[in-house]
């Protein structure tokens, strides 16, 4: 697989994504019901109130699903040619 136009790229940070609105507590908790995940740490007001972040902690997939960019960050910054 040739990587020449992309290697300066590779190992390099994309960027962070842009949230459309803030995400609340309850919006953490409605994703995980939804994804039928059950870790304590994403919805539970006990568990994770003794960690180092002191409330609820959002799984990495939320991220993607609320950012501008959803997943596709790497396209929203240059251009592929023959994509869309």
């Amino acid at each position: 697989m040739d990587l020449t136009d992309v290697e300066h790229r590779v190992g390099k940070p994309v960027g962070g994504g842009q949230l459309w609105e803030p995400c609340s507590a309850s919006d953490i908790r409605r994703w995980v019901m939804a994804m039928d995940y059950p870790n304590p740490l994403h919805w539970d007001h006990g568990s994770p109130v003794d960690s180092k972040f002191g409330g609820i902690i959002a799984p990495q997939s939320i991220a993607v699903a609320l950012d501008f960019g959803h997943g596709a960050q790497p396209a929203c910054v240059g251009h592929i040619p023959g994509s869309h």
